[in-house]
């Protein structure tokens, strides 16, 4: 799921996940180029998580390569994910736990 695309695009992935039974869905901020502070598609799908009980899983720390660069991993420090969940609570997997991949 793309959280940069516009709501339809979101509305739409989202009932493909349900359609298909899928358990959950992983965001990638360093790949995705998203902050999970500032992009309200992303509250969106946390918000979805929670409600129909998928799981979050949420990459986390740095990559190999261009995205050890501090301005392409920044998004993936584990710290901005705390004010989106003091609004909701999915069950979330931190991959990597913040640690280098």
């Amino acid at each position: 799921v793309n959280p940069n695309k516009d709501e339809n695009y979101l509305e739409e992935k989202l009932q493909e996940i349900d359609a298909l039974g899928l358990k959950g869905i992983k965001m990638l901020p360093t790949l995705q180029l998203f902050s999970p502070v500032e992009n309200e598609n992303f509250a969106r799908i946390c918000e979805y998580c929670e409600k129909k009980k998928k799981v979050l899983l949420y990459h986390t720390g740095c990559d190999p390569g261009p995205w050890e660069i501090p301005e392409l991993s920044e998004d993936a420090n584990p710290k901005y994910l705390h004010s989106i969940l003091e609004s909701y609570s999915p069950t979330i997997i931190l991959a990597h736990a913040g640690s280098y991949s």
